[in-house]
């Protein structure tokens, strides 16, 4: 019986969570992505094979080398080219479209009602930090689906791990901007909050408030927070 190496020859076979393979298959598979042939079980010869491999992890692969769990020759093999995916709390602005669009494909295939998702508990599903990413989120909506009887989704529908997580998360997020505050010491506190929330990262500071990056750039410059002759990522010290 041919193997996934041979129906897949003269294409492309995806090794999906490439890191939970044993030690002992990794040696075989080592044998076969620089000589290109496989052994059969209980065959005789020899079978040559051409196939473009796809590997996929969510594990610090350099770590498990460290610790003996993956071969150090294999991760070389398999790192031609290195493409790394954002997280989903990296690419937030990605939470509604795909919580809608999960929310209407499981609906379909289960002949359920359509579902809409209030302004409560779209906020608790963005700021929660999905440590499961996009399958942690379609497993949350394909449960929604299942067990509502269609109308609003409010936060009584959400596992309680992330609303108790997004209400905490929100609270962390609270500034508290004093009233008679001048505008632009408004902004100024707003603007470090928020490049604090994001690390630094200018793009995803802007995306959060709404704005384009180059008017948050202009603005951090009015309120004197970029240094006109330094990097312009980086914010002026206090």
């Amino acid at each position: 019986k041919e193997g996934k190496f041979e129906l897949a020859s003269g294409g492309t076979l995806l090794l999906d969570e490439v890191s939970e393979m044993g030690v002992n298959l990794q040696a075989k598979l080592l044998r076969v992505l620089p000589e290109r042939e496989i052994d059969r079980v209980g065959g005789r010869k020899t079978v040559k094979v051409d196939v473009r491999i796809i590997a996929t992890t969510n594990r610090d692969l350099q770590r498990m080398i460290l610790d003996g769990k993956f071969r150090e020759d294999l991760y070389y093999r398999l790192n031609v080219v290195n493409v790394r995916l954002p997280t989903l709390v990296e690419r937030a602005e990605d939470i509604p479209i795909l919580a809608r669009f999960f929310l209407e494909r499981y609906a379909r295939e289960n002949n359920r009602p359509a579902l809409l998702l209030s302004d409560q508990a779209m906020e608790l599903l963005c700021r929660y930090s999905w440590p499961g990413n996009v399958r942690e989120l379609q497993h949350v909506m394909e449960r929604i689906v299942v067990m509502s009887d269609g109308g609003t989704v409010t936060p009584e529908h959400l596992p309680l791990n992330i609303v108790s997580l997004g209400r905490e998360q929100a609270e962390r997020d609270r500034i508290v901007i004093k009233v008679g505050t001048p505008v632009e010491e408004a902004e100024r506190q707003l603007l470090l909050a928020t490049l604090q929330k994001t690390e630094g990262d200018k793009k995803r500071a802007a995306q959060m408030l709404k704005m384009s990056l180059k008017s948050f750039n202009a603005k951090l410059e009015k309120i004197g927070l970029r240094p006109a002759s330094s990097d312009p990522s980086t914010p002026r010290p206090e």
